[in-house]
């Protein structure tokens, strides 16, 4: 449990197949995406193959739609585009669900096609974007792989940013709202009921109370939620009213309780601890360059000429809550 900062369109149904990197190749390596082609200028397509790359007598054809064939290079290469989410999914259900995906993308291509709606403005202006950011990613990629980190620089990082990588093992407790208006039965409790309940739990902990005994006690299927075991954070995974006393309190101590849209939550410090160097080598490497990457992306915007419209990029104006009223003045008796 963590209490964390947390145009429906077709290509939700594939997020595994078509979810744009983000660029963040620190923790993770920058996927490149196959190249989205050039905007077609003709209103009658011609005859298009879906393959990404000719077929060889080593690469044979594991799919076929029609006259269209997927060689195993093609289908191999889009597998390895999958972000973690979706090489999860493949380690779990194989390459056919993944095969059916591409399928029904391919016919859907090819009817859009029929359609011509890859003449309309539309879509002509989402492939030239397509475009854009996949060579854009490639670049990105490509200025990762040819930074390099040293041992010293890896070391002074470390001693830089030990406190950033401090973890803590907490035991967080939550008790959940009812929502205004909800039915009796509806999960959760009235505002004085949960905050009540999360203030016992908190006095219980604080007087040394086992954990385990208290979830006995107190916990409620999706009302009353307590860790029967810590989890273990780095700084800024919990909202900023928990996350701070999380890395204040001493080994043993409980927040307060912290009211929230949905719940009392409060957390209880177990335990903490520092990486070494040795076990945060790979998180600081790949911090350190995408430091040097932002640097060399920022020296590129210093090259060019960029201007940007100020009135059109203003941020947005602060909205400023309405007066209340004023309560009518109480007449005086006569």
């Amino acid at each position: 449990m963590k209490i964390s900062r947390r145009c429906i369109r077709f290509w939700s149904a594939t997020p595994a197949l078509w979810a744009l990197a983000s660029g963040s190749a620190f923790g993770q390596k920058p996927v490149v995406k196959p190249t989205t082609p050039a905007p077609s200028t003709k209103t009658v397509p011609e005859k298009t193959t879906t393959a990404a790359l000719p077929a060889e007598s080593s690469d044979p054809a594991v799919l076929k739609v029609g006259d269209d064939q997927i060689t195993k290079g093609d289908f191999e290469f889009m597998l390895s585009t999958l972000d973690q989410n979706g090489q999860q999914q493949l380690a779990a259900q194989g390459r056919k669900p993944f095969g059916e995906q591409y399928v029904m993308i391919i016919l859907l291509y090819k009817q859009a096609l029929s359609d011509h709606l890859d003449a309309t403005p539309e879509v002509r202006r989402e492939l030239a974007m397509g475009r854009l950011r996949t060579i854009a990613q490639a670049e990105y990629q490509h200025l990762a792989e040819q930074t390099t980190v040293t041992p010293e620089e890896e070391d002074a990082f470390y001693k830089a940013h030990m406190q950033d990588l401090e973890e803590r093992d907490i035991r967080e407790v939550a008790v959940i709202r009812k929502t205004q208006g909800a039915a009796t039965n509806a999960q959760g409790l009235d505002d004085d009921a949960a905050r009540q309940r999360a203030e016992t739990i908190r006095k219980a902990l604080v007087s040394g109370a086992d954990p385990a005994k208290l979830i006995q006690d107190y916990a409620v299927a999706n009302t009353v939620l307590i860790d029967a075991k810590p989890n273990r954070i780095r700084r800024g995974q919990l909202i900023a009213t928990l996350d701070k006393p999380a890395f204040e309190l001493k080994d043993g101590e409980v927040s307060d309780v912290i009211e929230t849209p949905q719940a009392f939550v409060f957390v209880q410090i177990v335990g903490r601890r520092v990486p070494d160097l040795k076990e945060g080598v790979l998180e600081i490497e790949n911090a350190i360059r995408q430091q040097k990457v932002n640097a060399e992306i920022q020296q590129l915007r210093q090259a060019t000429k960029v201007w940007m419209d100020d009135q059109y990029f203003a941020p947005p104006k602060a909205v400023t809550p309405p007066t209340p009223a004023a309560a009518p003045a109480t007449p005086k008796k006569p």
